[in-house]
């Protein structure tokens, strides 16, 4: 609905600036008889022409329509393409655009309908959730071309009020057979591009993904896959959902208290299901159970939910450090594993974060040897505009230790300014994390890793961690092999 209010709205603007421009005293518009004398012949059903608008109304009404526009534009979330707009208005309209120069004047309409359209698609694709693609502003493109080309087919019937106004038009300057013959050539070209182009668009959305996916054996003729994501209430979990939909994918959503925290999310089209990680295994194998007959098996398993726990190493309580990181272990048909502990193992010392990665690689190789098909990957995020420093999500552990008292005060400080301050964008990661598991993207071509860092933050901390290391190592070789068996023993 919203995206159909804006181009309305936009129009309705355009009419009553054009309106404006009927007025018959020439100072605001040298070209404003030549309206009266066009739409007097052409069109004298307008409102100035047929005196239902006095030329004093119709700018009262603009100088409401004008910041109506802008601000209902922003709110909706086309701004940038009623910025646009607004100078192609006043060239057309303020300036006689319409009247010099007919290549000018089409020119004009095809811009002004390009504004439009990408203005609709902005707002139905939800600013807020997704950015336009490539695709769009190619589609735009193309109907901007069939503006300029066949525009002028409107100029026929409009023939005598045009002469009146002395408005230079392919039909007054050419002729109406070169007029007509241009445009059904330029309609012929562009229903050839039109349809070379959708084909292109439908082949590559519904079989390009096999193409991209059968290098890997995992997916060949699976042109949807399955996903079932855990901790869904929030952040990268939450924005799992609206990405995966919007690209036709399936999605199973999980979480804890899922028909309070998940509700917002029934009407996306996902299956949402109440799943506690932190369940015993059998409640989590039931709850699995339900997810594969669901769609009968699952591809993608996205292990998301968790919370930062807070303290140093020796404050932890033996419970924190026994509970460990629980794996959905089932018999499903998973194609990937996708987990991140969020550089626990190269930003902080958490031993959950360690633990779990250092078990999810061992789970590769282990896949690998048996061959069944799983390919699990690691993906590490440093810092993101999300939730996950926010203190609902962080439980600190009591201190204990006078020793660490000062230690514990800097990770509250910085806790507090890092929340807010997050320099990632979570929309961005998911984007690329869910690129990085089709083979699609900024992904395609490549081997899918087991490690994957993100972001600026994430990915100096994993460099400048492994340079070290590369150091140690070159540092103390001789020490280190200086261990080995003699080779005369």
């Amino acid at each position: 609905m919203e995206s159909v209010i804006y181009p309305s709205e936009q129009v309705l603007n355009y009419n009553f600036d054009h309106y404006i421009h009927n007025d018959p005293d020439p100072n605001p518009a040298l070209h404003a008889m030549g309206s009266i004398r066009e739409d007097a012949v052409n069109k004298p059903w307008r409102p100035i022409i047929s005196q239902r608008l006095t030329p004093h109304q119709a700018r009262q009404l603009l100088l409401f329509l004008i910041p109506f526009v802008i601000g209902f534009s922003k709110a909706l979330g086309g701004i940038s393409l009623t910025v646009a707009l607004v100078p192609l208005i006043w060239i057309y309209n303020d300036l006689g655009g319409a009247d010099e120069n007919w290549l000018i004047r089409n020119a004009l309409n095809a811009g002004g309908l390009m504004c439009f359209g990408l203005g609709a698609m902005t707002i139905a694709a939800d600013p807020k959730q997704y950015d336009l693609t490539n695709k769009a502003y190619i589609w735009a493109a193309m109907i901007g071309s069939v503006v300029l080309t066949t525009v002028h087919s409107q100029d026929l019937p409009d023939m005598d009020g045009d002469s009146a106004r002395g408005r230079k038009t392919i039909p007054l300057i050419y002729g109406e057979s070169v007029a007509r013959y241009s445009v059904a050539a330029a309609f012929t070209r562009s229903a050839n591009q039109y349809i070379q182009f959708s084909h292109t668009i439908i082949h590559k959305t519904v079989s390009a993904r096999r193409e991209n996916l059968n290098s890997s054996p995992l997916f060949q003729d699976m042109p949807q896959l399955t996903w079932l994501i855990t901790g869904c209430s929030s952040g990268f979990g939450e924005q799992f959902v609206h990405s995966l939909l919007a690209r036709g994918d399936k999605v199973i959503a999980t979480g804890r208290q899922a028909a309070k925290k998940l509700a917002y999310l029934k009407d996306t089209g996902a299956v949402i299901l109440d799943l506690d990680v932190t369940s015993p295994q059998s409640k989590i194998n039931e709850v699995v159970g339900r997810a594969i007959e669901i769609y009968g098996g699952n591809d993608v398993l996205i292990n998301n939910a968790g919370y930062i726990e807070s303290g140093t190493v020796e404050e932890l309580t033996l419970a924190w450090r026994s509970r460990g990181s629980v794996l959905l272990r089932q018999q499903i048909r998973f194609g990937r594993l996708d987990s991140y502990p969020v550089l626990g193992s190269w930003f902080f010392i958490r031993n959950i974060t360690c633990e779990f990665s250092g078990v999810v690689e061992c789970l590769a190789k282990e896949l690998a040897i048996i061959g069944l098909g799983i390919k699990p990957i690691i993906f590490e995020p440093g810092f993101y505009r999300t939730q996950a420093l926010s203190p609902k999500n962080i439980r600190h552990e009591t201190p204990t230790l006078s020793a660490y008292a000062e230690l514990n005060e800097g990770i509250l400080a910085y806790e507090a300014s890092a929340y807010g301050n997050e320099p990632g964008d979570p929309k961005r990661a998911v984007e690329r994390m869910i690129e990085v598991v089709k083979g699609d993207g900024m992904a395609a071509g490549k081997t899918m890793p087991l490690r994957m860092p993100l972001g600026t933050d994430g990915l100096k901390v994993i460099k400048d961690k492994c340079e070290d290391t590369l150091r140690l190592c070159d540092e103390w070789k001789d020490v280190a092999i200086s261990t080995d068996l003699s080779s005369s023993s």
